[in-house]
């Protein structure tokens, strides 16, 4: 007979975004007094919600005179929460391409002095929706990111000495990087991406992972080719945190979220997935049959009709199974096949609010009540 053990899974939640400045402060306080583990940014120029269906027709929350792409600069915000906090973690989704590993190295372990230890680097290939309108190059994305990482590593770790690099993306000769490490340490590297390359790299190269929507199936696989990379790294005994970014509508039961998932804000996240995800529920990627998603969605390009035809045609099955969604309860149970394939840390976005804004203090409360971490009975 197999013998119960008991885990906790920690919890984070989305930091705040844009205006109002106080937030800034306020937002991280209280959810370190409520007991979250960590705050998150992402790392956004333009959002996922395409402008032209920014209308009050469609969501309360896009009211007049307001934006889907209003977004601080991440690292400045994360530096006042920071300061303002004492225990709560702070990290960042971000990637190597538009943020330099030099400015990276230096941004993150000033965070890490201003925190005092507590902030966690994200880094992952790129989005297509924050480069190609601005353009950005985004070429050899995951290899960019490998070497970046090691760029990082090796300023952070170079205690003042001249640094030399050669690789494909990067070359330095000479390079001084002063800044001194803080005695918590280091801060910590989270990769944000699951495809295999980036399975290997985050075995080989990270402290933690952090993807976004996937099904139980995938992140068992995923956490099984990160677990091989770092055996086979020698690195089986390092720390490491299994993560997962989660959309989740929250709702007082999983009838009750169900108008949410079908929401054109949330089920147009779903835009964001690979065609493998559409071609399980028998449908093509809405951007065609090889699409990769992330890469290629960019909200602004197209108009209303246009967008809100291809966010139906993706089948409700799909939203339901890769977005958690209910109660406090019902979204712990969701998230159980995760828990056993490996996970430790959800970062949960509570997308509520952006389908019925009438529901932000309600949703936000029942989120509030996973906050100090989800017990599970295994």
């Amino acid at each position: 007979m197999s013998e119960t053990t008991t885990r906790t899974v920690q919890v984070g939640i989305g930091g705040p975004m844009g205006p109002p400045t106080a937030m800034l402060t306020s937002r991280p306080q209280a959810a370190e007094k409520a007991g979250y583990a960590s705050m998150w940014w992402g790392d956004h120029y333009m959002g996922w919600t395409p402008r032209s269906l920014w209308t009050p027709d469609i969501s309360a929350i896009a009211r007049p005179g307001t934006s889907p792409d209003t977004f601080f600069d991440p690292v400045a915000a994360m530096a006042l929460a920071g300061s303002a906090t004492s225990e709560i973690s702070i990290g960042i989704t971000t990637e190597s391409i538009r943020r330099h590993p030099v400015a990276l190295a230096q941004q993150f372990l000033t965070l890490q002095h201003i925190a005092g230890g507590r902030t966690v680097l994200g880094i992952g290939g790129g989005e297509g929706e924050n480069l190609l309108p601005y353009g950005i190059p985004f070429e050899k994305p995951v290899g960019r990111m490998e070497e970046a990482i090691r760029v990082i590593r090796a300023l952070w770790g170079s205690q003042g000495e001249p640094v030399a690099f050669s690789g494909e993306h990067f070359r330095f000769d000479d390079a001084v990087f002063g800044l001194p490490v803080p005695e918590a340490g280091l801060p910590e590297i989270w990769l944000c991406g699951a495809g295999p390359r980036m399975c290997r790299v985050a075995g080989e190269l990270g402290d933690g992972w952090l993807p976004a929507l996937m099904t139980a199936e995938d992140y068992a696989d995923r956490v099984g080719r990160i677990r091989k990379a770092r055996a086979a790294a020698g690195r089986e005994q390092d720390p490491f945190t299994f993560g997962l970014f989660a959309f989740a509508a929250v709702a007082p039961d999983v009838d009750a979220a169900q108008p949410l998932l079908d929401h054109p804000y949330v089920k147009g996240m779903c835009m964001t997935l690979p065609a493998s995800a559409f071609e399980r529920y028998g449908v093509p990627h809405p951007l065609g049959e090889s699409a990769v998603g992330i890469t290629e969605y960019i909200p602004g390009r197209f108009g209303r009709d246009e967008i809100l035809s291809m966010i139906n045609s993706i089948p409700g099955e799909l939203v339901r199974d890769y977005v958690p969604h209910g109660s406090p309860d019902d979204i712990t149970s969701q998230l159980e096949p995760y828990v056993r394939a490996g996970l430790e840390h959800v970062v949960l976005l509570n997308v509520t609010p952006l389908a019925d804004l009438s529901l932000a203090r309600e949703s936000f409360a029942l989120t509030d009540a996973m906050a100090r971490g989800l017990t599970y009975q295994l």
